[in-house]
């Protein structure tokens, strides 16, 4: 906090539990760490902002997700940035392979839905 061009940008992989041990292989554990860690930026004055991986999340776990974060800060949810995958050919073809595809996807600056 003792900067003052400081921002943090803190990225959460999936609106879940289990969406973030899909997507990462971490331990489930791990989820709320982000969300941890947001609140202690926050405590200490730091400017932040988070990010939601939403490609592969359902709604419901969306509303959940931007709860918590509510509870954290309600202003959480005003620089909240939604972040879709981009099906590059290689990220294409490891999902497909893996039979993980997205729900929606960014594509040429556009968000599709599968």
């Amino acid at each position: 906090s003792r900067f003052k061009n400081l921002h943090v940008r803190i990225s959460i992989k999936g609106a879940s539990e289990k969406e973030f041990v899909r997507l990462t292989g971490a331990m489930s554990s791990s989820y709320s760490l982000p969300y941890k860690a947001l609140y202690h930026l926050i405590k200490e004055g730091v400017s932040c902002n988070a990010c939601l991986s939403i490609s592969f999340s359902s709604p419901e776990n969306i509303k959940k997700a931007k709860k918590r974060l509510t509870d954290i800060r309600p202003g959480l949810l005003k620089s909240l940035e939604k972040e879709h995958i981009t099906l590059f050919p290689k990220v294409y073809k490891r999902l497909k392979t893996l039979d993980m595809m997205p729900n929606t996807y960014r594509f040429a600056g556009k968000i599709y839905k599968s």
